[in-house]
């Protein structure tokens, strides 16, 4: 996945397409997310935590990973955005020449 997000990152930057941008950064958002939930297994497996303290990890890694899925959702916005508005009155005045 790390390979995945760097390569469409680094190619849609070359070749200035946003949806391999938008591909790259959906890749890191699921690494950070993919993470902390590895995070939360390991805390849980050790056995080392009280449950309370299984609890609050618990909760703090389903936040963070709202937050993801947050991050996510402003992605796709902010591309539809660029998508239609910068890139799509870009190219229609590139034909007008």
């Amino acid at each position: 996945m790390t390979l995945e997000g760097a390569a469409a990152l680094w190619l849609g930057t070359k070749s200035h397409s946003l949806l391999l941008k938008g591909f790259g950064a959906d890749s890191v958002i699921e690494l950070f997310s993919a993470g902390v939930l590895l995070w939360r297994l390991q805390v849980e497996a050790t056995g080392k935590a009280s449950a309370a303290e299984v609890e609050g990890v618990d909760r703090r890694a389903a936040r963070l990973v709202g937050y993801t899925l947050y991050g996510l959702a402003g992605l796709v916005a902010a591309n539809s955005f660029a998508g239609i508005f910068v890139y799509h009155s870009r190219d229609a005045s590139a034909g007008e020449l």
